[in-house]
C-alpha cells in the first residue's frame, strides 16, 4: 500500500503524523510520503494508492487560509484516481473544513480531530484522532499529590465566547486558596501536573484546551467544562462524565468544585478511571494497527 500524505497547516495533525511513521516500521507492505500543499500542486499522484488530504480548516483566517492554494490542491485532489480520504483538522470537531467542496466531499472517508457526535451523524469518519500529548505514561500514579488543583488556561478574548473569564472569575473569587494559577513552561507541565489532584479545563476554539488530555496521561483529575460532553475524545472508548472525568457548567463549577474537595475518595476513583480509558483509548501502537487496517479495507 502506497499512501500520498498532503498536509498544510494545523494544530491537529502530529498525531495522524507520528501514526504514519510508525506504520512505515511496523508493516512491510506499508509506505508513505509526506508533501506539504505548496508542493503537492505539481507533485506526480500517480503512483499511489491512496492520498490523505489535509488543508488550513479555517477559511476565514486572514493569514493561515490561502484560498488560491486551497482552490488549485483540490482541483488535483479530484483528479486523483485512487482512493481519496479528508482529514479535517478543525478545533472545533462540530465544524466541517471541507465544505468548500460541496456535498460529494461529504460521502468521502475522513480522519477527523476529536469529531463532535453531530458529526459523526453526518460524515463518514473512518478515524477520530485525539490531539497529541506524547507516548509516555505517568511515571507513578500513586504518588502524592501536593497540589489541590491547577487552572492556567489563557484567557483571550479572541476565542468568540467568554466562558474562559467567567471560569477564572469564579475561581479567583471563590477558590484563591486551593487553586495554583501558575503558568508553567511546557518541558516542565507535565511533572507539575503528576503533583496536582484536580485540573480545570475550558473550552478555546475546540470543546476544550489540551490540558484535558494531558491531566487524563498524567491520572490527574481532569474537570472541564460542559462542551466536552458533546464530542467523541479518544478513539476506541468513550469517556463518560463523573465516572472518567468531571463536566461542569459556569453555574455548578462552585458547587461540584466544594464536592470534589471534600471527597477526596470520589476524586481518586475518578482520576483512576480516566487514567485507565486514556491507556486505552490513546494508547499509540493500537491506534497505528487500528488505522492500518482501516486502511487496508479501503483499498481492497
Amino acid at each position: 500500500m502506497k499512501v500520498l500524505y498532503v498536509y498544510d497547516k494545523g494544530s491537529n495533525i502530529r498525531y495522524l503524523h507520528n501514526m504514519l511513521e510508525l506504520q512505515n516500521k511496523m508493516f512491510k507492505d506499508f509506505s508513505y510520503i509526506f508533501v506539504r500543499l505548496p508542493e503537492y500542486i505539481t507533485f506526480d499522484q500517480n503512483n499511489f494508492d491512496l492520498l490523505i488530504y489535509q488543508t488550513f480548516p479555517d477559511p476565514s483566517h486572514p493569514t493561515k487560509f490561502t484560498p488560491e492554494l486551497a482552490k488549485q490542491g483540490d482541483e488535483k485532489f479530484w483528479e486523483f484516481k485512487g482512493i481519496k480520504v479528508l482529514q479535517d483538522s478543525y478545533d472545533n470537531g462540530e465544524l466541517d473544513a471541507f465544505s468548500r467542496m460541496g456535498e460529494t466531499a461529504e460521502k468521502l472517508p475522513r480522519i477527523k480531530s476529536t469529531p463532535g457526535f453531530s458529526y459523526l451523524k453526518k460524515f463518514n469518519v473512518i478515524y477520530d484522532i485525539p490531539p497529541w500529548v506524547g507516548s509516555g505514561i505517568a511515571r507513578n500514579i500513586n504518588r502524592e499529590r501536593d497540589i489541590l488543583v491547577h487552572c492556567a488556561f489563557a484567557v483571550k478574548d479572541y476565542y468568540g465566547h467568554r466562558i474562559r473569564h467567567r471560569i477564572m472569575d469564579i475561581l479567583h473569587n471563590e477558590f484563591s486558596k486551593e487553586v495554583d494559577f501558575i503558568k508553567v513552561n511546557s518541558r516542565k507541565y507535565l511533572r507539575h501536573l503528576e503533583r496536582t489532584q484536580i485540573s480545570i479545563t475550558a473550552p478555546g476554539f475546540g470543546p476544550c484546551s489540551n490540558t484535558f488530555w494531558y491531566a487524563l496521561r498524567t491520572a490527574t483529575l481532569s474537570v472541564a467544562e460542559q462542551t466536552v460532553d458533546r464530542y467523541k475524545l479518544l478513539p476506541r472508548v468513550d469517556l463518560i462524565p463523573d465516572e472518567d472525568y468531571v463536566s461542569f457548567s459556569v453555574d455548578t463549577l462552585a458547587d461540584k468544585l466544594r464536592y470534589l474537595l471534600k471527597n477526596p475518595d470520589e476524586c481518586e476513583r475518578i482520576r483512576r478511571s480516566g487514567y485507565k480509558k486514556f491507556m486505552e483509548g490513546y494508547n499509540f501502537e493500537r491506534s497505528t494497527k487500528d488505522f492500518h487496517t482501516v486502511l487496508e479495507n479501503l483499498c481492497n
